[in-house]
């Protein structure tokens, strides 16, 4: 079964994002800061990230450059509600596969989560 990490400081959204990505026939996996992101990268194998954009200490865009440190291949997505064109266009550019905005619509997320882990499209 493949396995998402969700990485985002509201707890409310990792819940959300938790159940959907169960009852897709995923296995999450939750981190609410960078220092877990990394531990858990660092521990487990994970088919894809989704991240928030703002958390405290680290923002999602430096959290993604430490998880590509350790994982250089992982699938990033990011998942924000404060985002600018400018933001996404570093984010791609420095190595994250995809970027959604926050309240996602969950069907266009999946495609884009099972296309980053190449598994073809229900």
């Amino acid at each position: 079964m493949k396995k998402i990490l969700i990485i985002d400081d509201d707890e409310l959204m990792r819940e959300v994002f938790s159940t959907a990505i169960s009852n897709e026939g995923f296995t999450p996996a939750e981190a609410s800061n960078w220092r877990e992101a990394v531990e858990l990268v660092r521990q487990e194998d994970f088919d894809a990230v989704l991240i928030d954009l703002i958390m405290p200490e680290k923002n999602g865009i430096d959290t993604m450059l430490e998880l590509k440190k350790i994982r250089p291949n992982l699938p990033i997505i990011f998942v924000s509600g404060h985002s600018d064109v400018p933001t996404a266009v570093e984010a791609m550019w420095l190595g994250a596969y995809d970027y959604v905005m926050k309240p996602p619509d969950f069907r266009h997320l999946f495609q884009i989560l099972r296309k980053a882990m190449g598994i073809a499209s229900e």
